[in-house]
């Protein structure tokens, strides 16, 4: 008999199966990038169905699954496509405004403040909050302000003082959602939840989030890895913005664009290197992905077990989209900011909020990526496709913004302000009772100083999966759990 569900959870337990340890440590791999190990249930027996495939139940309880999408061929000049994507938008965001009274709102970067736009077009009273950062030169607010004033929504809007909004690491020793599996979102749980809860108090039943919008509309650099023999005139002069932009070595550059290894290739490279240091910080963007790595207190047993995952799909793992570096880094980042807002929208269940991310509706995806890449992505402006989409939506004052805040100084305060909850982690680790970790080189990495941009991300896949194994076990053990 075949169990189909939307958690993997839920379908582990109908089943009664048990944790697969080999799985889990394949979750302590940097990034969460890893096609087609990323996101993998981690039980025995339970498998994910690629989001480009249905499944067929038959009556003698048989499955198949059958492909529905494959993504577009990108021949539409920018124009054209431009209007079919602020189409696709606006009946994303209609869709979920239609009807209601109130609503919520992100209101920050360029990507969530199209949505806001959008909505406000609607008949609900669309109430939006942005987060004030401790950058001094995070401009979301000036920004926002600007937006709401144009638009004359500034009754409605709310800005929320960097103080009161949760430092990365907060209250790890607390959080006890009810996730399908280990999540990167956890070590921003209570920072992203800030404004769910403001949300939440507020009364709203939706909350709307620009998450997605990065990779539709600013595009893969890697895309000009196929784009040079293709069309070489439009990709070196690219290449010549990138390279200078982000300070990358020519030298590097030349490297990635010489490497023509198929992706099965590249896989089996990753699993022999699992232990090699990072990568330098300015590799270039151009391969199959940056190579992803277990973090120095990963045991042995640990590395085994991923690297024999690995090689076991190296023999038939194609990339996705079955297109080149570009389109494949495209498609495995969106699949994973994509359960970055499953695991968010099962965070706020609690507090009655649904969260939506329109950018992941399917005709938003298509329209974006059936875009020319020469006109898509670019280093000489600032996510060309939703500036063009948004001309008349967006208040010109905002629409030509071109900055992003990032939330790079919460990440080294909080690891300064919580470094005890990261310390209280490693108390009776369950990842070390697994065998996955060595926990006194885990302690001692916790207990140091660290770049928020190498190597703290070290330590967020691992604290992710100690997390969710902590909760998972409170609910297996609690009496009023109901699977």
């Amino acid at each position: 008999m075949a169990i189909a569900g939307d958690r993997a959870d839920v379908v582990a337990g109908l089943l009664e199966r048990e944790l697969d340890e080999k799985r889990l440590a394949a979750h302590l791999l940097t990034l969460g990038l890893l096609h087609p190990l990323s996101g993998r249930p981690v039980w025995h027996g339970v498998e994910d169905l690629p989001g480009t495939h249905w499944l067929k139940l038959t009556a003698d309880g048989r499955t198949r699954p059958v492909r529905w999408w494959t993504p577009p061929q990108p021949d539409l000049p920018l124009r054209e496509g431009a209007e079919r994507f602020r189409d696709a938008l606006t009946a994303a965001v209609e869709l979920r405004t239609r009807g209601r009274r109130l609503l919520t709102a992100d209101l920050g970067g360029l990507d969530s403040t199209a949505v806001y736009c959008l909505a406000v077009r609607g008949d609900a009273r669309v109430v939006s909050y942005t987060a004030a950062t401790h950058d001094a030169l995070g401009d979301d607010v000036h920004w926002a302000r600007r937006t709401v004033g144009a638009l004359g929504q500034s009754e409605n809007h709310h800005v929320v003082p960097a103080e009161r909004i949760p430092l990365t690491f907060d209250g790890l020793a607390e959080l006890d959602d009810h996730l399908d599996a280990p999540s990167l979102m956890s070590v921003d749980r209570n920072r992203r939840m800030s404004l769910l809860h403001l949300a939440a108090e507020q009364g709203s039943p939706l909350h709307l989030t620009g998450l997605g919008g990065d990779e539709l509309l600013a595009g893969a650099a890697a895309r000009l890895h196929g784009m040079v023999t293709t069309h070489p005139r439009t990709a070196v002069p690219l290449l010549r913005g990138y390279t200078a932009k982000y300070g990358w070595s020519r030298r590097r550059v030349l490297r990635q664009l010489l490497d023509r290894r198929p992706y099965r290739s590249w896989l089996r490279q990753v699993a022999a290197d699992l232990r090699a240091p990072q990568q330098h910080p300015l590799e270039p963007l151009l391969a199959w992905s940056t190579a992803p790595r277990l973090p120095p207190w990963a045991t042995g047993d640990a590395a085994e077990a991923v690297r024999e995952l690995i090689n076991a799909e190296a023999d038939s793992a194609e990339p996705l989209g079955g297109g080149g570096h570009g389109l494949h880094r495209e498609l495995v980042t969106m699949r994973l900011v994509s359960q970055f807002a499953r695991h968010i929208g099962q965070m706020a269940a609690p507090l009655g909020v649904a969260c939506a991310a329109p950018y992941y509706d399917d005709r938003v995806v298509e329209a974006a990526l059936a875009v020319d890449d020469r006109e898509r992505i670019t280093p000489y402006r600032y996510k060309p496709l939703i500036v063009e989409a948004m001309r008349g939506v967006v208040p010109e004052e905002s629409r030509s913004r071109a900055t992003k805040a990032n939330a790079t100084l919460e990440e080294e305060a909080g690891l300064r302000e919580h470094r005890d909850q990261l310390l209280a982690l490693c108390e009776q680790s369950r990842l070390g009772e697994l065998g996955l970790v060595d926990v006194p080189t885990l302690r001692e990495w916790a207990g140091r100083p660290l770049a928020a941009e190498s190597e703290s991300e070290l330590l967020h896949p691992t604290v992710a999966c100690e997390v969710w194994l902590r909760s998972h076990e409170s609910r297996r053990t609690s009496p009023s759990t109901v699977t």
